[in-house]
């Protein structure tokens, strides 16, 4: 199904949603129902014109496809409930084209995987030197605690790449060469992503700050009683309301929460490259 209203209106929600994102790292819920009620209101519109279910069927089918996926990444810890929900938006905006084998909507997802990942190696880097000396210094600190751990990796990585000496078979000891190499250079990415996310990704603020979905670190208990933490996958409406009566009493003061990269402009950059693509 072609229609005019697609790709501005996926280029206006996507530009604003980047925007606000970036400033509060936040989605509004407007943006993502907005373009799913677009998407399956126009291709009801259309359905009726035509006299057929084809078009709804494929923007259900997006819907359904982008539902998958977001939750597969969201309640394993990697996007938000606004990058979940307006991935899903786009999805019934764009739809499933039965009938034809190269999907628009199956290599935005692709393309917004890659795009992502340098997207976030990208910020990840610049979160890092912005905040050089405080990361330098809990670099060092893990790297002295972890020293049993860094002397296992070390020593394995040797013995694995004096083994691969002795080989004489050159694929073979390429092999054991790039596993050797792999376990030094996972441990240290491993150390780098945990710097930053304590030091760079997460932040106190007072219940009246929090919004519905943010990540809590820590588990906060009143009075004997859990109210909020990190196994819920995000704070709920009713619990902020909660922290904030808690606050009001004196009970409770800041609330330390996750903050992630603001995930939303790599959305925008795959989409805008796609477009592009389709040029040629």
């Amino acid at each position: 199904m072609y229609s005019p209203i697609v790709h501005p209106l996926a280029f206006a929600a996507l530009a604003i949603a980047s925007y606000v994102d970036i400033r509060v790292r936040e989605v509004p819920d407007w943006i993502s129902y907005g373009l799913m009620f677009a998407g399956i209101g126009t291709r009801i519109i259309y359905s009726a014109a035509e006299q057929t279910w084809l078009h709804l069927f494929e923007g259900l089918l997006g819907l359904a496809v982008m539902f998958l996926v977001s939750c597969l990444l969201y309640y394993t810890g990697q996007w938000g409930g606004g990058d979940a929900k307006l991935l899903m938006g786009l999805g019934a905006l764009f739809g499933m084209e039965w009938t034809t084998p190269v999907q628009f909507t199956v290599f935005y997802l692709l393309l917004v995987f890659v795009v992502g990942a340098m997207y976030g190696t990208v910020w990840s880097t610049y979160f890092f030197f912005t905040n050089i000396q405080k990361c330098s210094q809990h670099f060092a600190e893990l790297h002295r605690k972890g020293i049993g751990g860094r002397n296992f990796i070390l020593v394995g990585a040797c013995a694995i790449t004096i083994i691969a000496v002795f080989v004489y078979n050159f694929y073979l000891t390429m092999l054991l060469l790039v596993i050797a190499l792999s376990m030094v250079v996972l441990y240290y990415t491993w150390l780098f992503l945990h710097v930053l996310e304590k030091i760079c990704m997460q932040r106190y603020v007072f219940p009246v700050q929090l919004t519905e979905g943010d990540w809590i670190v820590e588990d906060v208990h009143i009075d004997g009683k859990r109210i909020c933490g990190p196994a819920d996958l995000g704070i709920s409406k009713e619990q902020i309301a909660q922290l904030k009566r808690y606050h009001a009493d004196k009970k409770v003061g800041k609330i330390l929460i996750k903050e992630g990269v603001p995930f939303v402009p790599s959305f925008f950059i795959a989409y805008l490259i796609l477009l592009w693509l389709r040029m040629f």
